[in-house]
């Protein structure tokens, strides 16, 4: 899809807080594809870890937990900031037996890609914690992680941006 149209449909949805979730139905590619059918996990994926939503594929077991809730309830029933957690995880499709699938291991798109990290810019803010996280979460950022040293609070954010492009966000402050 257009990235400039991705990106203005991911804003709005991060804005009204709308989570979307996918559960894949039949095979990543199918040359008789049924209407309705997505073959393009890698997006589906992608969207759902950006509104904090799920991605299950048919294969998922349907555990149940301490709780009652199986798998299929927990994820799309209940809302945690786990789910960011996944953000890297992204599943390449596992052929089951009797599915179509094509695999060449020539093919660029085949491969799992490689994550660079580039720096874009360091600036300092006259502007309070809370402030500050409460604007980035609520514009889609997730808490990657957090880290305390000595009286230095550090807190590293990600914004799924686009497939494979995330966007981390760190802060750092005096802690008590």
């Amino acid at each position: 899809p257009d990235i400039h149209v991705l990106d203005l449909v991911l804003t709005q949805l991060r804005t009204n807080a709308v989570a979307v979730s996918f559960l894949h139905v039949g095979s990543q590619f199918h040359p008789h594809c049924a209407q309705g059918l997505v073959p393009y996990s890698e997006l589906m994926q992608f969207i759902s870890c950006a509104t904090f939503g799920t991605y299950i594929p048919l294969s998922a077991t349907r555990n149940y937990g301490h709780d009652g809730l199986n798998t299929y309830h927990e994820a799309f029933l209940t809302w945690s900031f786990k789910k960011g957690a996944s953000v890297h995880e992204l599943t390449t499709p596992v052929p089951r037996s009797g599915e179509w699938f094509v695999s060449n291991q020539n093919f660029y798109g085949n491969r799992e890609p490689q994550l660079l990290v580039k720096k874009q810019t360091e600036d300092e803010m006259n502007a309070s914690l809370t402030t500050v996280l409460c604007c980035r979460l609520h514009e889609g950022f997730m808490i990657k992680n957090i880290n305390v040293k000595e009286s230095q609070l550090e807190l590293n954010l990600m914004l799924p941006w686009a497939n494979h492009i995330y966007i981390e966000y760190v802060m750092s402050c005096e802690w008590p």
